[in-house]
């Protein structure tokens, strides 16, 4: 995967969507989100990222009480 300056990126294993703003001179990404409207940023190495959400993988999570 190449990601590229302003795509839309998430962590592999799930959150909220990000900007992909730059990658700095050590090949890390810096991405940037919100939190309702409080601005975010970190660095995050390429191989943990995707372009695809994986919040919407089709798989079913179970939201409910066992009985």
């Amino acid at each position: 995967m190449s990601i590229k300056e302003g795509d839309i990126v998430w962590v592999k294993s799930g959150g909220p969507a990000m900007t992909a703003a730059f990658e700095d001179p050590k090949g890390l990404w810096r991405c940037s989100w919100f939190v309702g409207t409080e601005p975010k940023h970190d660095s995050f190495q390429e191989t943990v990222l995707t372009t695809e959400d994986p919040n919407q993988s089709g798989q079913q999570v179970f939201r409910g009480t066992l009985k």
